[in-house]
């Protein structure tokens, strides 16, 4: 299942069944991720598609383009993925503020070695403080403590002026919604920290990129349209998943997803639509997708300082991948 098949249930779901049915376990935890999607939905929907300013964590290794997009940005999470967000804004954009949100900090962030380097050239006066930074930094990167609810997205038109001028930043790819995140703090208090583009990188439900998920929708309307998954692998390491798109039993397309992305593979959803070229039967699919899963502990174990979305293991698996394409193009490799 999809995040759109549960914003899909729960537009179908009557508030009387809703109500009669949440004693049901499994039915309140899909009712909590409808709605968590739902909201989701909304802010993209408020969004620019062509140029957009939400994104999912593994979808914020951002270029220059993506971070000159806005001055004002918030990152909900305080994990590697989060780090890596922000380390790419700060050295692309120097007029962009970056906070992070997270309802703590996670072992060892302050003092891992790429987090303090950041912390060094960017860090605000309380983190700089946190962390026994003495030297002058730009001041652009801070740090909150609390949990993000269901982020708000509101016109810019009648907002406030509390934000880092962006008049800057040509109109055309502005931003033109502000979102707050809606949290509260450790204790309980609100927090309403604002920003004009907002990187969620704390932990979801897995799911295709928006991409995939839009041919996936696609493909459903067609007669006998289906999709089939199946995970790549080159000297047994994990490279990227392949979606393979079908109609009336014919193959129309198939896209590689490597990268960040790859990591956030649905792994029950792929195991429904694995590739039954690969897999004779259930359990060898089973047994695969596992691999999937435990991947990201392979490739960039804990005591690295390193993570399965960031540059070092997405760069190592890019370089897997390309010796596979050219394994191919030698009939060497499926």
């Amino acid at each position: 299942m999809t995040n759109q098949d549960t914003v899909k249930f729960l537009a179908i779901l009557e508030p009387a069944l809703r109500t009669a049915m949440s004693t049901n376990k499994a039915v309140s935890n899909a009712v909590a991720y409808g709605e968590a999607a739902t909201t989701w939905a909304g802010l993209v929907k408020g969004d620019d598609a062509n140029h957009p300013h939400v994104f999912f964590g593994d979808q914020a290794n951002l270029g220059r383009a993506q971070a000159m997009r806005s001055n004002n940005w918030v990152i909900a999470g305080t994990g590697g993925t989060g780090v890596s967000a922000a380390e790419i804004v700060l050295a692309n954009n120097r007029q962009a503020k970056v906070v992070m949100i997270g309802s703590d900090s996670p072992a060892g962030l302050l003092e891992n070695d790429q987090f303090r380097m950041l912390a060094e050239a960017h860090a605000d006066k309380p983190l700089a403080a946190s962390m026994g930074i003495t030297k002058p930094t730009s001041e652009r990167l801070s740090i909150r403590e609390g949990r993000v609810a269901a982020p708000i997205g509101s016109d810019r038109v009648q907002h406030g002026t509390t934000l880092v001028d962006e008049s800057g930043i040509d109109s055309k790819v502005r931003a033109t919604q502000v979102i707050d995140v809606n949290g509260k703090t450790n204790d309980g208090r609100a927090i309403h920290v604002e920003g004009t583009a907002y990187v969620a990188a704390v932990g979801r439900n897995n799911d295709y990129p928006p991409t995939v998920l839009q041919l996936i929708e696609q493909v459903k309307k067609l007669p006998r349209g289906d999709y089939v998954v199946l995970p790549l692998f080159h000297d047994r390491q994990y490279v990227g998943y392949r979606v393979t798109f079908l109609a009336d039993g014919k193959t129309l397309r198939s896209v590689d997803v490597t990268g960040a992305a790859s990591r956030f593979l649905p792994i029950e959803d792929a195991i429904a639509h694995a590739d039954p070229k690969a897999f004779e039967t259930k359990s060898q699919a089973v047994k695969a997708f596992g691999d999937v899963r435990n991947a990201g502990r392979w490739d960039a174990p804990a005591e690295s300082g390193n993570f399965a979305g960031g540059f070092a293991a997405t760069a190592t698996q890019a370089s897997r991948y390309a010796q596979r394409r050219v394994d191919q193009t030698k009939g060497s490799e499926r």
